[in-house]
């Protein structure tokens, strides 16, 4: 497919996302996820500062899903646990910057597109 992205997830990292419920920026619960060959793997929820910088998969959390990756350009691949909806894969993002074009301004060889 000309112009098709594709995306892989490093097995290597985990992410974290720290969720703030009541908009005073403070974390109250944490979500992690880890790719493990072509699915995402998800468990929730820890409380607030029981994760570190060194923080490890609790494979014994109370909620935990798993989802096929998505590929690029398809309906996205979802599935649903203990009242939480994910799915994982690339997506368009409404945000664009062209990097390569404004170093090239910067460095003064841009050519007009």
């Amino acid at each position: 497919m000309p112009g098709a992205a594709s995306a892989t997830f490093d097995e290597n990292v985990m992410i974290e996302f720290n969720i703030d419920t009541n908009a005073d920026a403070v974390e109250y619960l944490v979500i992690q996820v880890i790719p493990r060959d072509g699915k995402m793997y998800i468990f929730w929820p820890y409380p607030a500062g029981s994760m570190s910088l060194s923080s490890t998969i609790d494979v014994t959390a109370v909620n935990r899903g798993v989802v096929d990756t998505t590929p690029y350009r398809q309906n996205a691949i979802g599935s649903a646990s203990s009242g939480i909806s994910f799915f994982a894969g690339p997506r368009d993002d409404p945000f664009y910057f062209d990097f390569g074009q404004f170093s090239a301004i910067l460095s003064g060889n841009a050519t007009r597109l």
